[in-house]
């Protein structure tokens, strides 16, 4: 959970085991398949975004902040 939501958070491993419930919930109906693909979307995570979720979520904050503080200084 740690590893998926962000290690040196406070709401990382929260959002990380919101994570894993919901989508263990969610893929029930994938049946036997259900643990492949969460399985694979933390060797996902952990692979393509090592601060986790939440470190994805700030950089889309960051992103969507400068684009707004950019067309403020274009006024």
């Amino acid at each position: 959970m740690i590893e998926l939501g962000g290690v040196g958070t406070f709401y990382g491993p929260i959002l990380g085991a919101g994570v894993i419930v919901f989508g263990n919930e969610f893929l029930r109906l994938a049946g036997t398949l259900r643990l492949t693909l969460l399985g694979t979307l933390i060797c996902g995570v952990i692979l393509f975004y090592p601060g986790g979720i939440m470190h994805m979520v700030e950089e889309v904050v960051n992103r969507i902040m400068l684009i707004v503080n950019r067309k403020k200084a274009a006024q």
